[in-house]
């Protein structure tokens, strides 16, 4: 039975203000949510950038820090690029100038202690330049730090790109290896794209050419296992075609990646997009599935951003019409399964959504919660203020009714009880109505206890058969018990 996705929380920066793109990037792990704000002003430079931390107590999110740099600068963007694991946050800074070479980019770590927040370390690459744009990306497993530079300079070719390894002992960082590929081509953009998991590094190259097709692109798999990181192997949709910009979006959970391929034509839709699945097996990776809603809307730009948990995919196409009245209001899609079968689960939006918001512009997943930016989102008359929607994955809830007596004489009283089971965001109330010559009639909503479970006596008021039944609403989706019939007599 297919997943629901259970509306959380809405979450909005403090301050936040036009153009601060709250949302362009998230990251989420446990009960605790990064958001980026890359536009947000700080001590009146414009697009300097803020991170906003968030946590979650039962089902309530709360903001528990505000973070930025005490070097801000214009520009900066910092927030372009969030990942968290546990209690440490990486945070790139791509437009950042470092030893006066402009747009050179910085990466900073911030670690909690308690609920306080504070400034661990300061990456920039050993041979930063000027436009590298070091921080682009980020990712981060434990002690280990994957950062993409996707403009960098590779042996004398333009946009080549590079990614960084960096590790942590103790309290220091420090630059372990520079990757790049072994094909390494000029505006390959090589580092557009990282993820990390283990000893397993996968970096993203959407620009790069596959055979004759022209920004097909690639991902190239590296392995850390020992002393250096070797190359593993280089991804490669089955059906690549120009400009699919595959790898411009990565996800990786084990030996399951998940790679993005937003500029795909399907069906004469241009930039439709698509996702595609990979397994590896030993050293080896094989193209397990591809991955695509059943609606292709033109430029939907499915497969922009995407997360992996396990046995579940969520994928954000921002740019998807979500009503004839929305464009670009976007979507994201949650999709289950292991090895060639992965169905999809569930399709979300903001539930106001409006043209331009660009829902689904990043994503993340951790566990059942996942965490969906819509950095475009107008707040009252301010644009591009930009919001982020949690949501709990669950299965659908089943309910159950009983009356007390199936046979009644009119006046006596019956109890009706039941259970919700799988409830999300606890049960606060079902609805017990009654079919009647083809309507339903509404009875009265009954509080539910912790556990799902309620209780109603009704007094009988006038002969006849009862066919009774017991509501409960999950976001805007109605789920209704099996009727039970009650004889009333005289």
């Amino acid at each position: 039975m297919a997943l629901l996705s259970v509306p959380q929380a809405e979450l909005t920066g403090s301050g936040a203000g036009g153009g601060d793109e709250f949302g362009y990037s998230v990251a989420l792990s446990g009960n605790t949510a990064l958001v980026g704000a890359r536009g947000h002003i700080v001590d009146a430079f414009d697009n300097a950038g803020a991170v906003y931390v968030y946590t979650r107590l039962g089902a309530t999110w709360s903001q528990q820090a505000e973070l930025d740099t005490p070097d801000a600068a214009p520009f900066d963007n910092f927030g372009y690029s969030v990942a968290l694991s546990g209690d440490t946050a990486l945070i790139g800074a791509c437009g950042q100038t470092v030893d006066a070479q402009a747009d050179a980019g910085t990466v900073y770590v911030f670690t909690r202690s308690g609920t306080t927040w504070s400034q661990q370390a300061e990456l920039s690459a050993a041979d930063a330049a000027a436009d590298d744009e070091f921080g682009i990306s980020v990712a981060l497993s434990d002690d280990t730090a994957l950062i993409g530079a996707p403009e960098k300079t590779v042996a004398g070719k333009t946009l080549a790109g590079a990614a960084y390894v960096f590790s942590r002992s103790g309290t220091s960082w420090s630059q372990h290896t520079e990757l790049t590929a072994s094909d390494a081509a000029g505006s390959a953009n090589f580092g557009r794209s990282v993820a990390l998991s283990g000893d397993t590094a996968l970096v993203g190259a959407p620009q790069m050419a596959v055979g004759t097709k022209s920004f097909a692109g690639a991902a190239y798999v590296f392995d850390g296992s020992g002393a250096s990181w070797l190359p593993q192997a280089e991804l490669t949709a089955s059906d690549a075609a120009d400009n699919d910009g595959f790898g411009c979006s990565l996800a990786l959970s084990g030996d399951t990646a998940l790679v993005g391929a937003p500029g795909k034509t399907v069906s004469g839709n241009h930039s439709a997009g698509a996702a595609y699945l990979f397994a590896r097996s030993g050293a080896t990776w094989s193209q397990q599935a591809e991955l695509a809603p059943p609606s292709r809307p033109s430029s939907g730009n499915f497969g922009h951003a995407v997360a992996l948990s396990e046995d579940e995919a969520l994928i954000g196409a921002p740019q998807e019409t979500v009503v004839s009245t929305a464009a670009q209001a976007g979507a994201a899609y949650v999709f289950a399964g292991s090895g060639t079968s992965w169905t999809q689960q569930t399709e979300m939006s903001d539930p106001h959504s409006a043209a331009g918001d660009l829902f689904g512009c990043s994503v993340a997943l951790s566990g059942d919660t996942t965490l969906v930016g819509a950095d475009c989102k107008t707040v009252g008359s301010q644009t591009e203020v930009g919001a982020a929607f949690v949501d709990v994955l669950a299965s659908p809830p089943s309910i159950s009714l009983k009356p007390s007596a199936r046979s009644v004489v009119v006046g006596r009283k019956v109890t009706l009880g039941g259970l919700v089971k799988n409830h999300v965001n606890g049960c606060n109330s079902v609805v017990i109505e009654r079919k009647l010559k083809g309507k339903v009639i509404r009875l009265k909503s009954v509080a539910c206890a912790k556990s799902g479970a309620f209780k109603w006596s009704w007094k009988t008021p006038k002969s006849g058969t009862w066919v009774l039944l017991a509501a409960y609403k999950v976001g805007a989706t109605t789920f209704k018990s099996k009727t039970v019939a009650v004889t009333v007599r005289r």
